[in-house]
């Protein structure tokens, strides 16, 4: 598995196409603000694969990397 981050948003998981089992997906919770950084991906030309929304976990979106593989971003929901 191979992991890139450059200045604009890149992630490459592989070389290969879909290699995650049907419905399995990277997720990765980041700590900056996902909002601004769906704002970079769409910006920068990322296949968004699922909008910014509101889910049970925590806020988030999904993207598919070149070969097809499914990467979704968010920040965990803080209890209250």
């Amino acid at each position: 598995m191979r992991f890139h981050r450059t200045r604009r948003p890149l992630f490459l998981l592989t070389e290969h196409t879909g290699d995650g089992a049907f419905g399995i997906c990277v997720y990765c919770y980041i700590n900056d603000d996902v909002d601004e950084f769906y704002e970079q991906c769409r910006a920068s030309g990322a296949t968004i694969a699922q909008e910014l929304e509101d889910m049970p976990w925590a806020r988030d979106f999904a993207v598919k990397d070149p070969d097809g593989n499914v990467i979704r971003f968010g920040n965990r929901r803080t209890s209250s």
